[in-house]
């Protein structure tokens, strides 16, 4: 566990099926980057706060414990979604020194494809070893056209929260990712001042399958545990 207040927070600004989860996990394997998760919105945190003793909005000592790595850097998800939460909201506008990072996709067709999917289905996440047996949903252009509407206005709402933090924001696409994970990562880690010399980066997900599609799925429950 970590003792102490972390050095550096780095909040991954995401909009959703932009490769979040994958970006997360690469970060997470690195020991050097925290591990993003969505901490924050109240279903999570209630969750998580059942489970660690002493966690509370007003109390983040025991998730910054066991969510810090080594090196002081805790990283977090949070989305224009979550600023509707004033309590959540407040407790995050605290966090200092920080580092932002915002994630999207460029190809808003399959992306708003991916999200209405997602959200038929329900599978926000597809673990790697386990067969899945879903077919796709038929979409009609009216559902598509909307859902890109949507995520418009996430886009331009997150990223808006992302300028209002103060200081540069780096900007990274999914198809980048897909393409070079290890390049991408670097450049995060670069850009939030962490070494990478001696390091070996990861190219894959631990968790989930490695396919472009798959790894846009969000986090479900494809991850360890916040108290393991």
């Amino acid at each position: 566990m970590f003792h102490g207040s972390p050095r550096l927070f780095v909040c991954l600004h995401f909009v959703p099926r932009s490769g979040s989860n994958l970006l997360a996990d690469l970060m997470r394997q690195t020991e050097r980057m925290g591990f993003p998760l969505e901490y924050f919105s109240p279903a999570n945190l209630a969750d998580l706060s059942a489970r660690i003793p002493g966690l509370s909005l007003s109390s983040l000592g025991p998730l910054f414990e066991r969510r810090t790595s080594p090196n002081g850097i805790f990283a977090y998800k949070w989305n224009s979604d979550f600023e509707g939460l004033a309590a959540e909201t407040e407790a995050v506008r605290t966090f200092a020194p920080k580092a932002n990072i915002f994630i999207d996709r460029r190809d808003r067709d399959a992306q708003a494809r991916s999200y209405l999917v997602a959200g038929r289905t329900g599978i926000w996440a597809r673990q790697n070893g386990v067969r899945y047996e879903v077919r796709e949903p038929d979409l009609s252009a009216r559902e598509l056209r909307e859902a890109k509407t949507r995520l418009a206005e996430l886009r331009a709402r997150t990223w808006a929260i992302a300028e209002a933090d103060g200081g540069q924001v780096l900007r990274v696409f999914a198809e980048d990712l897909f393409q070079q994970p290890a390049r991408v990562l670097g450049d995060v880690m670069r850009f939030c001042g962490i070494a990478t010399e001696g390091l070996v980066l990861p190219d894959r997900s631990m968790y989930t399958s490695s396919s472009a599609g798959a790894a846009t799925r969000g986090l479900g429950g494809s991850v360890p545990r916040v108290d393991a």
